[in-house]
Parts: C-alpha cells; structure tokens; sequence
C-alpha cells in the first residue's frame, strides 16, 4: 500500500473532532520546534505563504487539504513562539538592564513574603527625567527584592531607583528561563521605593489577596509551625514559609506533587462540591454554574499556577461535558487543554517544568490507570484506598519518572511507598479543612479546637515524610540522563502501549 493510500485510509476514519486534536498537535509541535531548535524566520514565513497558496489550489484534495492544514498550524505554533521572544527596544524595560535608572510601576502580583525580604512584581510605566527630563513611556515587569518594611501590597504605584539586571543561571538552575515563562527579563536588588500612590490594581483582584491573607493569618492562629505553613501550601499553595529541611524531604521521598496545587486538588474540590450539591436540592444547571465559579475563584485565589489552571480547564469541560449529558475523552480534552495553555504562554513547553509533569502525570493516569487496575484486583476492597492510592502513584509516575530525573538529576527510591501512606490522605484534609476554615471564620475563638483533625493528618504526613527521608538511599543521584535516553524512554513506553492496545490479550 502507498504512502497517500494509506494517509487515505486513515482521512476516512477521521472524525472531525479528531481532525481538530490533530491539528492541536500540529500546533504543538510548531511551538516544541521553535522552543528547542533554531529555525531561520524568513524561510518559515516563506514556507508558510507557500502552503497557504497550495491549499487553495489543492482545496478540492481532502488528503492534501488535510497535510497542508497540519502544515500551516505547525507554522502557526511556531510563528505563536516567534511573537513570545522578547524584544530589546528603548521602550522595553530590559533594554536599560546594567544601568541605574528611576521608573514608575504598579505592582501587578500579589507580594512574596520571605524570611527576610519581599518580592515585588512590578510592570514599569515610565521612566522618570530621562533625556530632557521628560518621562519616557516603558513596559515590561521586573522582579523588584525589597527589605520587609516598609510593607506593600498589590496595586500600589510605586516610584523604583535601582541598578536593573538580568536574570542569569545558578548553580544549575536555569533562573533566566524560569523567569520568562513570565516575561521577566529584569531584576532590581537594593532598591530605593517611594509610594505614590495605592489601590490601583483590580478592584476585586485586591479583595481576593485580602481575602487570601485572611485565610493565611487564620491558619497561622490556629496550627503550630510546621503544621501551618504545610496547611497553607496544601490549601493555598503558599510554599514560601515552609522549612527548608521539610520542603528538602518532601522532594527527596518524591511527594512535593502535593504541595503544588494540581489536579488532584481541583478533582477533589470538585467531588466534595458535587457530592454535597444534592444536600441542597440543586438542580444541575444551578450545581453547574456554582461549582464553575468557585473553581474560578479558587483558581485566582492561589495565584493561576499552570498546573491548576490546566487541571481547572479540564474539570470544566468534564463538568460541561456532564452538564450537556455528553461524554468527555480525557486525551482529547488534555491536548486541547495543552494547545490552548501554550497559545496563551508558548513559554510553557520548554521553562514551565511543573506544566511537563503535570501533563505528563494525567497521560499517565488516561493509560496506564486501567492497566494497573486490572493488576490489582486481587488486593481486598476494604484496602481499596491504598489500592487506589498505589495504582495511580504507579501509573503517574511511569511517565514522569524519566522527566524527573532528566530534569532534576534525582530518582526517589521510596516514592511509591511514600505516596500510598500519605496521598490518601488528602481526601480527609482537604474537606476537613475547608470546613475548619469556614467555622473558625464565626467562631474564631475555637479555630484550635476546629482545626485539631487537620493537625493529626498534618502530623501524620511531616513524621511520616521525615521518616522515610532519614532512610539511607531515599533518593539515589542520577548524573548522566542526556536528552536522548528521555527520548528514548519515552519511545519505549509509547511503543509498550501501542502493543498493549493491539496485541495483548484481553482479559476475559
């Protein structure tokens, strides 16, 4: 069979849906060309002209048509990159990196309280006196690190003299990049801050971060440290505060997954929220709207990280797809999930490592889970927790396991064991603390006695993290893992599925 009778073959049996994730893909791999490999811009758009010319001549071929679209948005992806770069003009903040200069600036993010010091997201708006002493207009953010007081906050306008510079690389952590998924490309150290004004940002925005420091002081009255600064992070994903030795553990048994706020945590929001909904005598249109909203907020609440906001799309379109009484296909809903996130922030794919493993955890879950569970079926329903526990910690980590260890270096030992002990444990603190939450609000004089069940959980995961990270070989150091043995992983357990589907037998 030839080349195009075979690409026919496989045209017609094509859905339209599938048409769409396919060019998803395509535009994809458009993006992950651009991110990782040089490619001249001139010959692109060329290219790119070209196949838009052919596909109308070629518009009456549906298998032409259909090569020619993937064509055209692999160049889109790549042309989406193109437009993400910076740009090093007089009217971009980076521009005046290495000199010392005077800037207005709003602060746009919500402040990042350390031990001691504070960082501040600014977008700059002009520079003042430059030249003949008129103001310049400017864009552009800068990561401004201040001392603790005076304190800001979000949407003050603030008045910044500092000796701007650019983010570089650090004892292997490539600081520069992680600050571009943001369009950060300027750091301000020592600054001298004059406020000139305050509540300039998002009205509702602001009311949110108050409302978010609220939760956080509450939280702080009501658990002893480590316990609050753990809950905070599992609640809020509020990290910052959490001690270094802890948070060290936590990576080194392979459980940090829980502390970043990902689709296990928007699931279970989701769950306890439609489980409840019934209580109330909701009907499913009203369920569905609220149940959206708070998701939204929640989202907003802890900052929009892309690992919540991807999990948050797709529990969207999984409630939507439940609301119109249609069935949702997770892959399908991932990619274009994926697509979407890396149209708004192409950066993603390549600095976001949080955004690669979390996609690469739920493909882990859409394959390999129902593997797993047919491999486990022989443990007791009443261990089904720790059952349900250890197959999506297997199934999860059979795709980010060579991804972990490529990009940091580390292979947990006692991972899988850690995760079946401690993340069933998130179904109990999570409803356990919302409720607290929301108790302790009215009746704040009780919130130690409110939040004791959060404080056993909370004790039962540090004693238990600290006891498995104590273990001599936790975690085994992992020096050589070039990109060609990732890429050869990959292809193992792509082909692996692929003999699964079609040459395994069944059960029957």
């Amino acid at each position: 069979m030839t080349f195009f009778r075979s690409i026919r073959l496989i045209y017609f049996m094509l859905s339209r849906s599938k048409i769409f994730l396919i060019l998803n893909v395509c535009f994809i791999i458009g993006v992950a060309v651009h991110s990782f490999f040089y490619a001249p811009v001139f010959f692109s758009y060329i290219i790119f002209l070209i196949a838009l010319i052919l596909i109308f001549l070629f518009w009456q071929n549906k298998i032409w048509r259909l090569l020619l679209f993937c064509l055209i948005f692999i160049f889109i992806g790549f042309f989406r990159y193109e437009l993400s770069i910076k740009k090093n003009s007089p009217d971009k903040i980076q521009y005046y990196n290495d000199k010392k200069i005077t800037f207005a600036s709003l602060v746009t993010n919500e402040p990042d309280i350390r031990v001691d010091n504070i960082k501040l997201t600014v977008a700059s708006r002009y520079i003042l006196g430059q030249g003949s002493g008129q103001n310049k207009k400017i864009s552009g953010l800068v990561l401004v690190t201040a001392p603790l007081y005076p304190a800001f906050r979000y949407g003050d306008f603030l008045k910044i003299t500092c000796s701007l510079q650019a983010p570089a690389p650090f004892s292997g952590f490539s600081y520069d990049r992680y600050l571009a998924r943001y369009d950060i490309y300027s750091l301000c150290y020592q600054p001298e801050i004059v406020k000139l004004g305050e509540n300039y940002g998002n009205y509702f925005l602001a009311k949110i971060f108050e409302f978010k420091n609220r939760l956080i002081n509450l939280i702080n009255l009501s658990l002893p440290e480590p316990h609050a600064s753990l809950f905070s992070a599992l609640l809020l994903g509020v990290r910052r505060t959490i001690p270094p030795e802890l948070l060290q553990n936590f990576n080194t048994i392979g459980i940090t997954h829980l502390i970043a706020i990902s689709g296990q945590h928007i699931i279970l929001i989701m769950n306890i929220l439609m489980s409840i909904a019934p209580f109330f005598y909701l009907k499913r249109k009203v369920a569905f709207y609220l149940i959206s909203f708070f998701i939204i907020f929640y989202i907003t609440l802890i900052g929009f990280p892309a690992s919540a906001v991807r999990a948050a799309i797709m529990g969207f379109l999984l409630l939507l797809a439940q609301y119109l009484g249609r069935l949702n296909k997770s892959a399908a809903g991932l990619i274009f999930v994926a697509s979407l996130m890396i149209f708004i922030n192409p950066k993603l794919l390549r600095d976001d490592v949080g955004f690669q493993l979390s996609c690469a955890a739920v493909l882990g879950l859409i394959y390999f889970l129902p593997i797993i569970n047919r491999r486990l079926e022989f443990i007791p329903e009443k261990l089904s927790i720790f059952s349900e526990a250890l197959s999506m910690t297997i199934a999860a980590q059979i795709m980010t396991l060579p991804l972990i260890i490529y990009q940091f270096g580390r292979l947990s030992i006692i991972s899988v064991l850690a995760n079946v002990l401690i993340v069933p444990t998130m179904s109990i603190i999570l409803p356990a603390g919302f409720l607290a939450l929301l108790l302790a609000s009215f009746l704040p004089a009780a919130s130690i006695y409110l939040f004791f069940p959060v404080y056993l959980v909370l004790s039962y995961i540090i004693i238990l993290t600290n006891f498995f990270a104590s273990f001599p070989y936790a975690a085994v150091i992992v020096n050589f893992f070039p990109a060609s043995l990732l890429f050869l992983s990959y292809l193992i357990i792509a082909a692996y599925l692929i003999w699964h589907n079609n040459f395994s037998k069944k059960p029957s």
